[in-house]
């Protein structure tokens, strides 16, 4: 079984400064990503 989780890229929790301006160009995919809090999780 494949499975695909991601978190969104600019998730406020995670605290990463990413260096650019402007709107970044995300995928379909890309734009459908989760905050950390709200990811699945395997334990």
């Amino acid at each position: 079984m494949w499975a695909e989780h991601w978190i969104i890229w600019d998730d406020p929790t995670i605290g990463i400064k990413w260096p650019f301006e402007g709107t970044p160009v995300l995928s379909g995919k890309d734009r459908q990503g989760l905050i950390l809090d709200l990811a699945e999780r395997f334990e």
